[in-house]
């Protein structure tokens, strides 16, 4: 039989490829929440490989935190910074998969990213920030780096 699928449409804007991004100059700092990671997946290798320093820095809620783990598995190796915010309730699992994240040579930090966590990474004036997040962070990100060279994707549909 015939399956007729009516599509409502797609959205949202992409302008998170690090190409323009100088590797001796540019200091790349990546915002994510959650999925919003996955951008950054798609091109950590890349570049790594291109001699960018990357700094990510990366909420997700604690029930989240078996993706957290495998994403770093799959990137932590490329020397590149990792700051993981967790949100949300810890159960014995998620301390544990905390102290996995810290052996993967993580940071965490059982609380929501803030101003400062963001503007302390980077120098001002050389730094490039790839924010894909939720909307109340992405808002918050861009708000509190008003001025500075800030690219996103968003996912508004």
């Amino acid at each position: 039989s015939d399956l007729a699928v009516h599509v409502m449409g797609f959205g949202g804007e992409d302008d998170t490829r690090y190409a323009d991004t100088q590797p001796d100059t540019d200091d790349v700092v990546v915002v994510a929440s959650g999925i919003g990671i996955t951008p950054f997946m798609a091109q950590a290798h890349a570049a790594h490989e291109s001699g960018l320093a990357l700094t990510l820095l990366w909420s997700i809620r604690a029930e989240d935190l078996a993706l957290a783990v495998d994403v770093i598995e799959q990137v932590g190796h490329l020397g590149m910074a990792i700051t993981v915010f967790i949100t949300g309730q810890l159960d014995t699992d998620g301390h544990a998969k905390a102290r996995t994240l810290e052996q993967l040579r993580a940071r965490t930090y059982i609380r929501r990213m803030t101003e400062s966590d963001v503007k302390a990474v980077g120098h001002v004036g050389r730094r490039q920030f790839y924010v894909c997040a939720v909307p109340p962070l992405h808002a918050a990100v861009l708000g509190w780096l008003a001025g500075e060279d800030v690219r996103f994707e968003a996912f508004d549909y």
